[in-house]
Order: structure tokens, then C-alpha cells, then sequence
């Protein structure tokens, strides 16, 4: 054999064997995003140290939308407290406009007169949460796209008295939803035409509703 066919042989084999290493490993499925947005209810905790977490968290459900509609904030008003804990990304949005022009970082380029946060981040209340979940070794987070709080208070959660009986914990707690009577537009007509962006739905007026959650 020449010296040249030997290395169009060889050339040969590393490409087979090449092809069958590239076949053997697993292709990432495209239509699963590598950071899901995710939706969960929970309680908007602020530190000490001025940052927020989602304390006594729901697990988190993946979803398409990055808009909440009237139906998912009804049915988050009514899910109880889970045990997961996220660390809150991006929320100068969602606190109010004291807090945001508070922001070292915003309030360099933002004017008050055009500061938009939606105040829906308030510490001790039970929120419906939408965010980017990044998970980290020791951490995940929840880069936020919307928060939509769901009541005054958030009993319940972290802190609170639950009552033992036999392998379960009994917590028992009030909600009290839009004790403000707020107006907030919950959802607008996003199709283009003589309706665009009025609102369509706004939070119901102010109610009370008294609750039990069991651990087992």
C-alpha cells in the first residue's frame, strides 16, 4: 500500500469514527427553553439586606405567557402556601415609585416624572409571580416579568403559628384581598383597533377569606 493510500485510509476512519461519537451524544430538545418562565404563588419577603425573596413559594409551573390573564390571578387568590424558596431578580419594576428612584443603579437614569413600578411588590403579601427561572447550585431565582399581589397579608407563611395534631401541622389564616379597593386593570384589548388597550378586566373590590392549610 502507497503512502498515499495509507492516509486516505486513515482520514476515512477518524471521519467514521467522528460521525458515530457526534451520533452517540444526546441533542438538546429546541423547543425546551434552557431558562423556563415559570409562574408560583408566595409570600414577597425583603431582607435586611434590602433584597427580595418569594418565601413559602409554590412550585414553580412553566408557562407560554408572559402576560397574566383575569382566570390564572383568580385561581393563584385561591392556591395555597407551598415550601420553596426564590431569590427575586428584577424587581425596581414592581416596587413602588419611592423604591424604585431608591435604586442606586435606576436613578441615574430615571426621571421621576417618567418612573414607571407598578407597586405590586410590597413585603408580607401573597403574590402571583411570573419570572425566568435560573437555577443555581445553592439558589434558584426568578428573574421577574410580572407580579400581581393577591392580598394584604400573607399569614400562613414563614413565622406564623401552626398547630401540631398528630403527623400533620394545621396553619390556619386570614386573606384579606384588595383591602384598598384598588381599580388595578388586570388585563387590556391587546388587538389592534378601536378598543386597543382599554382595559378589559380589573381586580374585584375588597373581600375576606378565612382559610386552612395542612402539612403532612
Amino acid at each position: 500500500m502507497t503512502r498515499r493510500r495509507a492516509v486516505e485510509v486513515l482520514a476515512l476512519a477518524m471521519c467514521g469514527w467522528t460521525a458515530a461519537a457526534l451520533a452517540q451524544q444526546p441533542t438538546a430538545d429546541p423547543s425546551k427553553p434552557t431558562v423556563p418562565l415559570v409562574s408560583a404563588v408566595g409570600c414577597a419577603t425583603r431582607t435586611a439586606e434590602g433584597s427580595w425573596l418569594l418565601t413559602n413559594a409554590t412550585d414553580g409551573v412553566e408557562t407560554k405567557s408572559l402576560f397574566m390573564s383575569a382566570k390564572e390571578i383568580e385561581e393563584a387568590r385561591t392556591q395555597a402556601l407551598g415550601n420553596n424558596r426564590y431569590a427575586l431578580l428584577g424587581t425596581p419594576e414592581f416596587v413602588t415609585q419611592e423604591e424604585l428612584l431608591r435604586d442606586r443603579q435606576r436613578v441615574e437614569f430615571t426621571r421621576p416624572e417618567v418612573a414607571n413600578a407598578t407597586g405590586q411588590l410590597q413585603d408580607g403579601r401573597k403574590v402571583f409571580v411570573k419570572g425566568l427561572l435560573i437555577t443555581a447550585q445553592d439558589q434558584r431565582r426568578l428573574n421577574l416579568v410580572a407580579v400581581q399581589q393577591l392580598a394584604d397579608s400573607c399569614q400562613g407563611g414563614e413565622g406564623s403559628r401552626a398547630r401540631q395534631v398528630g403527623e400533620a401541622r394545621v396553619h390556619g389564616f386570614v386573606e384579606i384581598f384588595n383591602g384598598l379597593n384598588l381599580s388595578t386593570i388586570l388585563t387590556r384589548t391587546e388587538t389592534f383597533g378601536p378598543r386597543y388597550l382599554q382595559p378589559q378586566a380589573i381586580m374585584p373590590g375588597r373581600r375576606a377569606q378565612v382559610g386552612v392549610q395542612v402539612n403532612f
